[in-house]
Parts: structure tokens; C-alpha cells; sequence
């Protein structure tokens, strides 16, 4: 969401466009999690603080009950961790869960290996829409297995509405009725497609798997991680 920073809102006029949206779809509270791999995006940690803190001013003065936090969505890499201790790629506003990522068609072993390396490091992986990988695959016992690891699931809203076809919304949906994630997220990138809105998705889950487990992803699970509760 943060306007020029990555791949997300292209400039200050649709980060705050996004940002109006997700509140009047009733969110009241954003983490911000710009990616993280110097390879890729090079760093931008300074201007990820600069345009944080603009945002931050906005939704101040505008939406006294929304609260916006930063993070990082980490792009896995050898070495990872030492940006971690080091507090160049930043946690989920500050706690032990990080928010990470891959290759759509990295190996199962090799995303299996890093987030363990993760751990045994003191974090707590939130592996990231994980219906859009080529190695996640029904009945989902990758997943499961990474679950009893401690590893936290976490969907797409995109996924869930079709925004990347039928096959991941199927896909996606096969998870929910699984009970599988654990956090369903809009990961948000414009006002178009990949929109800041979760009302549709929350009706949805709520509707496949009732109103007690869409309250569990969308708000009590994610308001642990990000510590808020």
C-alpha cells in the first residue's frame, strides 16, 4: 500500500485512495508490509519510514480510530536472517512474526527447510498466500505439516474472489473448508484488482465455514500476530 515504495500503490494519490477504501469497508487497523529483499528491490527502508510516517499523518487526521503498523513481507534469500537481527528487514510491527515469501515454484523441501531455519532462529514464519504456490496441492499436507511446525497459514483476499482465476479460488477455497489458515489478508496493491477490501471476503468465509472461524482470521489471529490484543 505504501505509494511508491515496491510494487504496491503507485504514487501518494492511490496509497491514500486504498487507504480511504479499506476503511470504508469497515478495517480499522493495517499492517503495512513492504517487501524485503535487497536483490530485488534494493533497500528501501528509508523511504518506507518516510512514506509510512506520511500516511501515518493522513489517517490521523482523517480516521481517528484506524492504527497502521509496518512490517516487512520478506522474499526469501541465504542470509535472511542476519537482515532480521539487524533489524534491516523489519518483523510484523516489532514481534517475533515475520511475514514471508517465495518463488511460486520454489520446492516444498527448500520452503520447508527455510522457514524451519527461520524458527530455529526465535521467529515465527507467517508463510504468505500459500494457495498460489505449484507445490501446495490438495489434501494439503504440506501444510499441515508446517502447521505443527508452529508456522502460521495466511491467504490472499484476491485469491479467495477470483482476482486469479478459477483454479486458485478453488484452490483457496479448499483450504477454508479445511480450516487451514490461519490469517486471510487483502495484501493489497492498487485500487484495482488486488484492492484493500475485505467485507466481500469476510461475508464469504463466513457464509463457507461460519461467522466464529471468519472472526478467528480476519481479526482475532491477526490482531495476536501484529500484537495489538
Amino acid at each position: 500500500m505504501l505509494g511508491g515504495v515496491d510494487d504496491g500503490a503507485r504514487d501518494t494519490a492511490q496509497m491514500l485512495e486504498m487507504l480511504d477504501a479499506a476503511y470504508e469497508s469497515g478495517t480499522r487497523a493495517i499492517c503495512l508490509t513492504p517487501h524485503f529483499n535487497p536483490a530485488y528491490f534494493g533497500d528501501t527502508s528509508a523511504v518506507s519510514e518516510s512514506v509510512f510516517a506520511q500516511l501515518h499523518e493522513y489517517a490521523s487526521e482523517r480516521y481517528a480510530d484506524m492504527r497502521l503498523y509496518l512490517g516487512n513481507e520478506l522474499f526469501y534469500y541465504d542470509g535472511c536472517v542476519n537482515a532480521l537481527v539487524s533489524g534491516a528487514c523489519r518483523t510484523l510491527n516489532g514481534t517475533r512474526y515475520v511475514l514471508v515469501d517465495f518463488n511460486f515454484d520454489t520446492p516444498f523441501l527448500r520452503i520447508r527447510a527455510a522457514l524451519r531455519d527461520l524458527l530455529s532462529s526465535g521467529y515465527i514464519p507467517v508463510f504468505a498466500h500459500v494457495e498460489r504456490y505449484e507445490c501446495i496441492k490438495p489434501p494439503f499436507r504440506e501444510l499441515m505439516e508446517l502447521r505443527e511446525m508452529g508456522i502460521k497459514i495466511q491467504i490472499n483476499s484476491t485469491s479467495l474472489c477470483g482476482g486469479w482465476g478459477r483454479g486458485i479460488q478453488k484452490k483457496t477455497v479448499k483450504l477454508l473448508k479445511k480450516y487451514i489458515p490461519d490469517v486471510l489478508a487483502s495484501d493489497a496493491h492498487s485500487t484495482g484488482t488486488r484492492h484493500p477490501r475485505l467485507d466481500e471476503c469476510e461475508s464469504i468465509v463466513s457464509e463457507l465455514c461460519g461467522n466464529d472461524y471468519a472472526d478467528a482470521i480476519m481479526h482475532t489471529e491477526p490482531s495476536k500476530i501484529i500484537g495489538i490484543n
